[in-house]
């Protein structure tokens, strides 16, 4: 899946700089607004 992908990604370069909040956010706006299950925003 393609937001699969996305998400890694975007929580990759995130954690390689060092900002969780940068996660959280990303993961966060990806599950409001593409309907990801909830079990996704426990990383």
């Amino acid at each position: 899946m393609q937001i699969d992908v996305d998400v890694i990604t975007l929580t990759g370069v995130a954690s390689s700089a060092g900002d969780l909040l940068a996660v959280e956010v990303a993961v966060t706006y990806l599950a409001d607004h593409q309907h990801i299950d909830n079990q996704l925003r426990c990383l």
